[in-house]
């Protein structure tokens, strides 16, 4: 601990010597709280590449859909360290989003199909082809059924970005939260 109350990390070296004819001990404490922080950034990104690379294998061993993306919305939970995730597809006919597939609910809430796109926070994400970010669900006006449906989760945070290809968005990926998300740049 430094004077200023801050905790840094050290490395401590030891070494016995003679010093007018008695034995001492020469203790030496190096700063190397940036090394640390270095090595925690390098461990992150080894687990988003590796988080990456479960998604690969999973997109190339596998020709069900619905196991490829469940694995890669495990990977989003784990690498986000969030609650809950969940991918809509738009029904353009209908103008909805239907559930695909999801991971994290303790309930089968998100499974209710048919959502209009002006009544979500999924379908502004798609009208509006932008991130839907909402830290506290609590302060936002119910917009529908889904959102109180989500609330019963204990759901806190909710994110909706949406999945553009070519041009043409052809999803919305949703990640919650039961406690606000802390975030960096990385996030």
């Amino acid at each position: 601990r430094r004077k200023d109350g801050r905790v840094i990390d050290v490395e401590i070296t030891s070494h016995t010597l003679e010093f007018d004819g008695r034995k001492a001990e020469l203790v030496l404490a190096n700063d190397i709280t940036e090394r640390k922080q270095a090595e925690n950034t390098i461990q992150a990104q080894l687990e988003r590449l590796s988080g990456l690379h479960t998604i690969d294998i999973a997109i190339k061993s596998s020709f069900n859909l619905n196991t490829t993306l469940g694995i890669f919305l495990e990977q989003v939970v784990k690498q986000l360290q969030v609650d809950a995730s969940g991918l809509l597809v738009p029904n353009s006919a209908v103008g909805t989003l239907e559930y695909t597939s999801g991971y994290g609910f303790h309930t089968d809430l998100p499974k209710k199909a048919g959502i209009k796109l002006g009544d979500s926070h999924a379908g502004r994400a798609v009208l509006e082809r932008r991130l839907v970010q909402i830290d506290n669900l609590s302060l936002v006006p119910n917009r529908s059924v889904l959102d109180n449906l989500l609330k019963q989760e204990g759901f806190v945070s909710y994110y909706g970005v949406p999945l553009i290809a070519k041009g043409m968005t052809i999803g919305v990926l949703e990640v919650f939260n039961r406690t606000s998300v802390r975030r960096d740049h990385d996030w």
